[in-house]
C-alpha cells in the first residue's frame, strides 16, 4: 500500500487503497509521479510513502519543509471514485477536474495497481445529486500539515525527561531510534519516543502535564492496543520515573530485551 498525500493551504485528501509500481519507486522515477499528479489535480503533494509491516513509513518522496501550497478556492471539487470495482478513494480538485478524468484515470493505471496488485482498467466516478460539487467543510488540516502533528503522548522533542532517558539507554549500549513514526491505514497513529528494533520495542517518555484527563488516557490506550497488534511491545514511563530513577526504567527495558530475545 502506497499513502499519497496532497494538501493546499488549508485542505488535505490522500489515496491510500493504491500501490505505487515498482518501476516508479526510485528518487528520479518518483518525480516524474509527482509532476503529472501536481499538474491534473492541482493541489501540491507533500510525501509519498509506504507502509511496512510495523506501521513504520518507508518514504518515496518528501516535499521541503518550505513547499509553498497552491490557494484555495471559493468552490473546490469533492470527487470519489472506485477502482476495479473494490477500491474507493477520493480526491479534492482547485480547478475543473471534470474536463480531465479521462487523462486522470489513464494517469492513476500508468503509476499505481489497485489494492492487491491488480493493473488498473477502470475508473468509476460517483456524482452526488447536486451535480459532483460536495461540501469540503470537514476537511479542514491543521494548519501546521507539513510538520509533526501534535499527539496526546507527546512533548516537545528532547524535553529534559528524553535526554535523560536518552543519555541512560547510551550508557547502557542499549541500541534504538528517536522520535519514529508509526501509521495505520494510512494515518498517523502516533511518534515514539524511542523505538528499539530488535525485538520491536516501543517507549514512551510521558511528560507532567499529560494524561490526567481521561480523554488522554483513552487515546494512549488504543495507540498501544494498535502498537501490540502491529508486533510492539510497549513501555510507558512518567516523568516522575524517569527524574527520581532512571536507573530502573532501563532495568525494565534490560528484562524486556531479555525475555523478548530468542531461546
Amino acid at each position: 500500500m502506497t499513502i499519497v498525500r496532497f494538501e493546499s493551504e488549508n485542505y488535505y485528501f490522500q489515496f491510500f487503497k493504491l500501490t505505487l509500481k515498482p518501476q516508479y519507486c526510485d528518487s528520479n522515477s518518483i518525480l516524474e509521479v509527482v509532476q503529472e499528479l501536481e499538474k491534473l489535480i492541482g493541489f501540491k503533494i507533500v510525501r509519498i510513502y509506504n507502509q511496512d509491516s510495523t506501521g513504520r513509513p518507508i518514504y518515496l518522496y518528501q516535499a521541503p519543509k518550505d513547499t509553498h501550497l497552491p490557494p484555495d478556492k471559493d468552490s473546490m471539487w469533492l470527487i470519489s471514485f472506485i477502482i476495479e470495482d473494490g477500491y474507493f478513494e477520493r480526491l479534492l480538485s482547485i480547478d475543473n477536474f471534470f474536463q480531465r478524468e479521462k487523462i486522470f484515470a489513464s494517469t492513476i493505471a500508468k503509476f499505481f495497481v489497485a489494492g492487491k496488485g491488480e493493473e488498473i482498467k477502470k475508473v468509476s466516478w460517483i456524482s452526488s445529486e447536486s451535480g459532483k460539487n460536495y461540501k469540503i467543510s470537514k476537511l479542514r488540516k491543521n494548519p501546521k500539515a507539513l510538520g509533526r502533528p501534535a499527539l496526546y503522548h507527546q512533548n516537545a522533542e528532547d524535553s529534559p525527561i528524553e535526554l535523560k532517558f536518552e543519555e541512560a539507554l547510551v550508557k547502557n549500549k542499549i541500541v534504538f531510534k528517536k522520535q519514529q513514526e508509526v501509521y495505520e491505514g494510512g494515518a498517523l497513529l502516533t511518534v515514539l519516543d524511542f523505538i528499539i528494533e530488535k525485538p520491536l520495542i516501543a517507549i514512551f517518555c510521558d511528560g507532567y502535564k499529560y494524561h490526567y484527563d481521561k480523554l488522554s488516557v483513552l487515546k494512549d490506550r488504543r495507540q498501544d492496543r494498535v502498537l501490540q497488534l502491529l508486533g510492539y511491545k510497549v513501555l510507558r514511563f512518567t516523568g516522575s520515573e524517569i527524574i527520581e530513577n532512571t536507573g530502573q526504567c532501563i532495568e525494565e527495558v534490560k528484562r524486556f530485551l531479555i525475555s523478548s530475545s530468542p531461546t
